[in-house]
């Protein structure tokens, strides 16, 4: 068990750590203001910690830096949410102090913010349809064999494709088909409305059959395809500022996992289930992010959380003013989806 004098010096080997980037010293322990303790105390305090895994000594002649088991314990424990002042929430409102009528207008202005603000690399996905409820389906037809299908999401979020059909389908017909299929699914997810409709349409036959049957295919093979499109990053070549990624082999590994999309988007597609998740070095489970940390939120539609967005950088980064931004972000956001739905029919997910 550490002693609160361990972590008092714990603390401040991170605190210097982050500001500097510098193996820390007990010297420079020592001369802190808050740390009214002899350079030799700190030196075995310092030597203790590394024997508990908490610290790290690069070099034989150098100083100390913190493993990946010290930031868990500071931000478990340690770490203090930094107040924004004034100036910093006007920075980051100014990003959103305009009139946004796309969600994907919405979510390239997040990533700028988020990028700009921390000097990290910014990740931001849309709202998740997996996790809206529907208002109502509806069919249209547009051409002999051509009909659009279009979701309504409780939230206002439109999704809409196209779907084939048969030709003698009637536009009589796909509207009738429409307020069947609105009474099925009302207040379900997209997946749920997809066994719904299969049991409730167990009994039809033909051609009513077929044409349900590619409305559900369509639905299920084009969700996540949807859902990837809306991804996206900013501030990619911040990586390149940090003393730690200067190793260009380093540095490619983590831009061309960036370039694949798909372990970063379920990575936070299951940030969406909870209000804040922070993951340090070797907690990430994709192996480009084992030496460096992930800061992610989740922005809301009145109660519900609908997607997410983050930060990635080093593991030095300063997780109390982060966690301060991602906030408030989170707030703007939110805010603005609020203005956009009200102030329109809905958004659109194309």
């Amino acid at each position: 068990m550490l002693t609160p004098r361990k972590l008092a010096i714990l603390q401040a080997v991170i605190d210097e750590y982050i500001l500097t980037g510098l193996p820390i010293g007990s010297r420079t322990i020592s001369k802190r203001n808050d740390m009214n303790v002899s350079s030799a105390t700190i030196r075995n305090e310092m030597a203790d910690l590394e024997d508990d895994g908490f610290l790290v000594q690069p070099h034989t002649s150098a100083g100390r830096i913190p493993s990946d088991k010290a930031y868990r314990l500071y931000v478990n424990m340690l770490m203090h949410t930094i107040d924004l002042d004034e100036n910093e929430r006007n920075s980051i409102r100014k990003y959103f102090d305009v009139k946004m009528q796309e969600i994907e207008q919405l979510i390239g202005v997040t990533a700028q913010a988020l990028s700009e603000t921390t000097k990290l690399t910014s990740v931001v996905i849309g709202p998740q349809t997996s996790q809206l409820k529907l208002k109502r389906v509806q069919l249209v037809k547009i051409a002999d064999t051509t009909a659009l299908i279009v979701f309504v999401m409780d939230t206002g979020v439109i999704r809409n494709m196209t779907v084939q059909i048969p030709q003698d389908i009637t536009p009589e017909y796909l509207e009738a088909l429409s307020q069947s299929l609105s009474k099925c699914v009302e207040d379900k997810t997209m997946q749920e409305a997809v066994n719904e409709i299969r049991n409730s349409f167990s009994l039809e036959k033909g051609e009513n059959r077929r044409l349900l049957d590619t409305v559900i295919d369509t639905v299920s093979k084009s969700d996540s395809e949807v859902q990837e499109r809306n991804i996206i990053f900013g501030g990619t070549e911040n990586i390149f500022n940090h003393p730690e990624y200067r190793n260009i082999d380093k540095a490619r590994d983590f831009l061309k996992l960036l370039e694949k999309k798909d372990n970063i988007y379920n990575m936070m597609s299951k940030a969406t289930d909870m209000e804040f998740s922070i993951k340090i070095g070797a907690e990430n489970d994709i192996d480009q992010l084992k030496d460096m940390s992930v800061v992610m939120a989740t922005y809301k539609f009145g109660n519900s959380k609908i997607g997410s967005f983050g930060v990635i950088g080093p593991t030095r980064m300063n997780y109390g003013k982060i966690m301060s931004i991602l906030s408030y972000v989170g707030s703007n956001i939110s805010s603005i989806l609020n203005y956009m739905i009200d102030d329109d029919d809905g958004l659109y997910l194309k």
